[in-house]
């Protein structure tokens, strides 16, 4: 008897809530230890980071998808300093796919932290984010996406550890965690305030300790 083929899961976040049994939580430990996390940036990263907010605080509401992205987050994770030779890097616009629950889990992510393997490959994904100018209202749904992501690394990852995640509108930059089925989601931080900007950094920083801590 020929198999049934999986089922393509869209991005909706009722049904992958319903595939996967998620129940979303406004507060869990692990969310709150990682978003309150403090670190003290080097000098030429304060700089670069109070560069980048002067530059882009006027501006950022207007941005596209790929405008959003050079100006700012790639900028964002530099000041952050996480990468680690051979152990942490940070991937754009990579696609994942994965098939469990009889289901197929597909989505290209807009931006990854992973461990890499050889020739720069990711192995082991942590974090996911993604970003979309136009908000919730448009045709594709960025936390969905980013949730399958999420859902695709717990799955490969097989270590019942934390993942983590982000989804950007515009200005508004929305942590969240899956642990199990637990799915955590913090108050957006608004990357227009200085002292926002500097948290949404300190909790991207963050995941360096979190990650190196599983290696």
């Amino acid at each position: 008897m020929k198999s049934q083929s999986p089922t393509r899961l869209p991005f909706d976040l009722s049904t992958i809530a319903e595939v996967f049994d998620i129940q979303k939580k406004r507060k869990c430990k692990v969310l709150e230890a990682w978003i309150h996390s403090s670190y003290q940036l080097s000098t030429v990263r304060q700089s670069l980071l109070d560069e980048v907010y002067e530059k882009s605080r006027d501006d950022m509401d207007y941005w596209n998808e790929e405008e959003l992205k050079m100006h700012l987050i790639s900028h964002l994770f530099y000041a952050a300093d996480i990468v680690v030779a051979g152990k942490i890097a940070v991937y754009f616009e990579r696609r994942m796919e994965k098939e469990t629950n009889n289901h197929l889990l597909s989505v290209i992510c807009d931006c990854m932290v992973a461990t890499p393997k050889p020739f720069n490959k990711p192995a082991a994904p942590y974090f996911f984010l993604q970003e979309f100018k136009k908000g919730k209202s448009g045709q594709i749904d960025p936390e969905a996406q980013m949730l399958i992501a999420m859902l695709i690394a717990q799955h490969q990852n097989k270590d019942g550890k934390p993942i983590y995640g982000s989804y950007v509108i515009g200005r508004h930059w929305y942590f969240t965690t899956l642990l199990g089925n637990q799915y955590c989601q913090a108050n957006p931080f608004d990357a227009t305030i200085k002292k926002d900007l500097y948290q949404i950094v300190y909790v991207l920083r963050a995941l360096k300790d979190l990650i190196l801590s599983r290696l």
